[in-house]
């Protein structure tokens, strides 16, 4: 596997899901010289999208220059292709590395967070901060729908101890 041609492809901005999913997938499959020899189906399968969505994408990668291929056959039948991925023209795409910016950092580290590390917001973005409420109100998780204390000492909602979604008061 080549760590270069994987985290260049992650590094770019593709245009769609699918073909990002496609070109990390190539990207994981290449050796040193950036080449690999991965089939149609098991792109597809990898992927997570159809044989004909993946003909189609290597197409248009192929168009764009991001990748070339050499046609392969066997007692006169074509196997997989092997295929090129070009880091200059990868490396031309829109960056995505921009987005790093907005991620907030947890415990000096650039990560989502897992809910094993805490970094004051969701997976979704929203803010975990607790919302003021009557230090002598519970509530019912949304989660569980358990009658739990969710009333720290300082007056604010916390998640439910048990299954950690929101409580509504």
């Amino acid at each position: 596997m080549s760590h270069e041609a994987v985290t260049l492809v992650k590094s770019r901005a593709f245009g769609s899901v699918s073909a990002k999913a496609v070109a990390l997938v190539l990207a994981d499959y290449c050796d040193a010289e950036w080449s690999c020899y991965v089939g149609q189906e098991r792109l597809a399968w990898e992927a997570e999208v159809g044989a004909r969505t993946v003909r189609r994408i290597l197409q248009n990668l192929e168009g764009d220059g991001l990748i070339t291929r050499k046609a392969r056959y066997k007692a006169g039948h074509r196997t997989s292709d092997r295929i090129f991925l070009c880091p200059q023209a990868i490396q031309s795409l829109p960056a995505r590395l921009a987005a790093l910016s907005e991620v907030k950092a947890a415990n000096e580290r650039f990560i989502p967070a897992t809910g094993d590390i805490h970094t004051g917001q969701s997976l979704a973005g929203e803010s975990l901060v607790s919302e003021p409420l009557d230090k002598n109100r519970g509530g019912v998780c949304i989660g569980c729908e358990g009658t739990r204390r969710t009333v720290d000492d300082d007056g604010f909602v916390a998640p439910c101890p048990i299954c950690s979604k929101r409580v509504s008061a």
